[in-house]
């Protein structure tokens, strides 16, 4: 029940981990199913099943060296599976007219009902309490059949979809 991000300030030379607790970037439990993702600002997001109970969101404005964390950013009972996209919008500035357009999108696998998308907007710095913490439901259904999410979402910046792999009996569907 452990998850860690490790970074590496030498191009690649090296990777340490991000982490003051010894274990993960934020403090436990963690479940191990981890994903993370970044937006044109700097911002790294950070998803963790929580003791296999809930979902905990963190966020860290400065690259990975400090966190903060939300322990129920999405208020969703037996998921497992969970994946991050970012919508960089179309402003891409550094500062609160480029954080403005940003969404980060989460899909979780809701074991009774399939596959759900949310969506938070992006960080606009280390004083906001709701980018990259608080996700509501960015569809009015599941988007899949249980139990759904085999892959990872992605984001298409130039179309301007978001695409889910989806199993469907013995074989993956591409869903936007």
């Amino acid at each position: 029940q452990q998850s860690w991000i490790q970074r590496s300030t030498d191009n690649g030379d090296q990777f340490n981990l991000v982490s003051t607790t010894g274990l993960r970037p934020d403090a436990p439990p963690g479940g191990g199913d981890t994903d993370l993702t970044t937006d044109d600002q700097g911002n790294v997001y950070f998803i963790d099943l929580e003791a296999l109970t809930n979902l905990g969101c963190s966020v860290s404005n400065d690259h990975g060296s400090t966190w903060r964390k939300n322990p129920e950013c999405m208020q969703v009972p037996g998921v497992d599976r969970q994946w991050f996209a970012t919508d960089n919008g179309s402003n891409h500035t550094l500062g609160a007219a480029g954080a403005a357009d940003n969404t980060i999108f989460a899909q979780t696998n809701n074991q009774a009902v399939g596959s759900v998308i949310y969506s938070s907007p992006g960080s606009t710095g280390p004083t906001d309490a709701v980018g990259g913490f608080v996700y509501t439901s960015a569809t009015s259904e599941p988007t899949g059949a249980a139990p759904g999410g085999c892959g990872q979402i992605k984001f298409d910046p130039v179309r301007r979809n978001l695409y889910m792999p989806d199993c469907t009996g013995n074989h993956v569907i591409l869903s936007k």
